[in-house]
């Protein structure tokens, strides 16, 4: 199975999973009192945390910015690569009644799953102008740069979904090792923190190891960079990260194809 059979099948299986996303959003916010904009509360809370907790005893490095504007550009790809890590690697198996009645592909499961976490990231950044115009900060054209960049996210998504979703139907354990793995890995990347203050830590090579191996820090800064400061993302490191979610991506299906056949037997 190869990346074209992949966006080829994601491409014909996409009605079917924006029915999966309006189902799992409607049921989740409708008798919830703020509706979707629980979406972005919780940045709002991390973006607190953080400020109380790591900026004022830390003293992170912003360059001149608001540390709520530094963290909270930061907070939009993560917010939303958490959730799609939750909701997509229990996807196979929170849909079992379905996977035996409902004659389409299975990953059309892991991908309702990554569109719904698309929809809570844009509700979330609709608090971003909020906090930038609070802060007196600006707004800056290269935003419109970011578009590579969240490709760039939702293949990291699909990648790891894939991946995740497939090992969990055989090893259940899985589930309850996620959140914690999310959580260190949130401090693995630049949210808390700058990319700056690890780059100035590793050697080159060491540091270009380091983004191929956690992609998700170019995303990070690459939207701080463009939400911040106004400047483009850094195009070699965003190569580098998109050559290895690209091979990591190749893997991942390779994987849930082979493990596909048994799913069945172990629902």
């Amino acid at each position: 199975m190869n990346l074209v059979e992949f966006a080829r099948l994601a491409w014909r299986s996409r009605l079917l999973a924006f029915t999966l996303s309006e189902r799992e959003l409607r049921v989740r916010y409708k008798q919830a009192l703020l509706g979707m904009a629980w979406a972005f509360a919780a940045p709002l809370g991390y973006v607190l945390v953080f400020t109380v907790f790591f900026d004022r005893t830390a003293k992170i490095e912003t360059f001149g910015r608001p540390y709520p504007v530094f963290a909270y550009a930061a907070i939009i790809p993560w917010g939303f690569f958490a959730q799609a890590l939750s909701r997509c690697s229990t996807a196979i198996v929170d849909n079992l009644v379905l996977l035996n009645k409902v004659s389409c592909p299975r990953e059309t499961f892991v991908f309702s799953g990554i569109a719904t976490a698309v929809v809570d990231m844009l509700v979330s950044a609709v608090a971003f102008p909020i906090v930038v115009l609070s802060f007196g900060e600006h707004f800056y054209a290269a935003t419109f740069l970011l578009i590579p960049v969240i490709l760039l996210q939702v293949a990291i998504a699909a990648a790891l979904a894939l991946f995740l979703s497939s090992i969990l139907m055989y090893v259940r354990d899985v589930r309850h090792l996620l959140p914690l793995v999310t959580q260190l890995l949130m401090f693995a990347t630049p949210v808390v923190w700058g990319q700056a203050a690890i780059r100035q830590r590793l050697s080159e090579p060491v540091f270009d190891l380091y983004v191929a191996l956690n992609p998700m820090a170019t995303v990070c800064e690459s939207y701080r960079r463009a939400l911040v400061y106004g400047q483009a993302p850094d195009w070699s490191l965003l190569g580098i990260s998109s050559a290895s979610t690209a091979l990591f991506l190749a893997f991942a299906y390779w994987v849930f194809k082979r493990l596909e056949p048994g799913f069945a037997d172990v629902a």
